[in-house]
């Protein structure tokens, strides 16, 4: 059903145009800016709200509507329709636990290390973008970015302008949130999540 369809697909258009927003600022001016990205990830999270919003009022009047969804909805042994609910909510909430879990892992490593591995930005980046691609894709997300941000140091120290400055990893998060935000919707990168048990 055609309610359905912009339920799932405005959500990612317009993280992935929020995704695209912030890679651009990030090239053009070399920097991404604090606020903005504090700002792209309170919308971000806003989105997910109505989506589960209006995914909840969809489910719960296509129940109502069925003649045997009645059965389905709340009642005092069946908790089919909360059980339904948690699953809108969950990887969200995986999502955020994942990414705060990663932010302050990489804080305590500055700490201990005094190395300027990420900068304030970066972590707003970090839960955004995790956010964005979902709890699932979490591990190609980092995996994939480390890769181009390893491919982007090699090419520099190839042409000789290797310097020893902290190389921001957002917008290679950034790269790949679009990237995977683009495969979720192919079966065969939905077989390799499977084939690496991470779906």
């Amino acid at each position: 059903m055609w309610i359905n369809q912009i339920i799932y697909w405005f959500p990612i258009g317009i993280i992935g145009v929020i995704a695209l927003g912030l890679l651009y600022m990030g090239l053009r001016k070399g920097e991404i800016l604090e606020k903005t990205v504090r700002k792209a990830l309170i919308l971000v999270i806003s989105i997910y709200i109505i989506q589960i919003i209006a995914k909840t009022i969809y489910f719960y009047f296509a129940l109502k509507d069925h003649p045997f969804g009645q059965y389905l909805l709340s009642g005092d042994e069946n908790n089919y329709f909360y059980r339904t609910i948690w699953g809108f909510v969950a990887p969200h909430i995986w999502a955020l636990v994942i990414g705060i879990g990663i932010v302050i892992v990489l804080l305590l490593f500055k700490k201990f290390t005094k190395d300027p591995i990420i900068d304030r930005s970066d972590i707003f980046i970090i839960i955004l973008t995790i956010l964005a691609v979902g709890p699932y894709n979490s591990l190609v997300l980092f995996i994939g970015a480390l890769f181009l941000m390893i491919v982007v140091q090699v090419i520099n120290f190839q042409k000789k302008k290797f310097k020893r400055l902290r190389l921001s990893i957002s917008p290679f998060l950034l790269i790949m949130t679009i990237i995977i935000l683009v495969l979720n919707n192919f079966y065969f990168y939905q077989k390799f999540l499977d084939f690496f048990k991470l779906l």
